[in-house]
């Protein structure tokens, strides 16, 4: 019954340190825990992705980008938001219009899109 079925990959865990940056390839699937200061106020890490400004090799940056991340800067300059960022102000002008459960399936949609 398991054929042609490969394992899910095993979870790892990575201590961030303060003062170290960490480099994920592309098609690298992580999430990140909160963190917590000194005093133990809980605190979310900054994630970079880097790009081009070359406008040709966009569609293949977009691929990766357009559901990790809300917010992209363009070759051109111009913040947008990306196909997850769009969706997610989707889901919040539905649920600030109380339709019940339109939010959870605008963010279907873009689970169904990151599975593409």
């Amino acid at each position: 019954a398991t054929e042609g079925r490969t394992a899910p990959p095993a979870l790892q865990r990575y201590a961030y340190k303060k003062g170290k940056a960490i480099v994920f390839g592309s098609r690298f699937e992580h999430s990140t825990e909160p963190g917590a200061g000194d005093e133990g106020e809980v605190h979310a890490y900054l994630c970079f992705t880097f790009g081009t400004d070359d406008q040709s090799k966009w569609a293949d940056i977009a691929q990766t980008l357009d559901t990790q991340s809300r917010i992209v800067q363009h070759p051109d300059g111009e913040l947008r938001l990306s196909a997850l960022g769009r969706a997610i102000e989707a889901a919040l002008r539905d649920l600030q219009r109380g339709s019940g459960g339109g939010g959870a399936e605008h963010l279907s949609s873009v689970d169904a899109h990151v599975k593409r």
